[in-house]
């Protein structure tokens, strides 16, 4: 084959103007889930700790009165 022909070949293959827009809402809707699991999991990660120190907190203040 000659160059020319491997090129048109390789353009018909990236550039589907019809998919393009689909690829590109798919790849942004998979990003923005991704925030939100990473904000998510810094929430209750949060959350998770906040619940750590209290217990901790009044572990040691119930101990210390007796």
């Amino acid at each position: 084959m000659t160059s020319i022909k491997k090129n048109t070949i390789f353009k018909l293959i990236i550039k589907d103007r019809k998919g393009s827009p689909v690829v590109e809402e798919a790849l942004l809707i998979g990003i923005a889930i991704v925030g939100i699991l990473i904000f998510l999991g810094v929430i209750f990660g949060l959350f998770d700790w906040i619940n750590d120190a209290l217990t901790s907190l009044f572990n040691n203040f119930s101990l210390s009165l007796v």
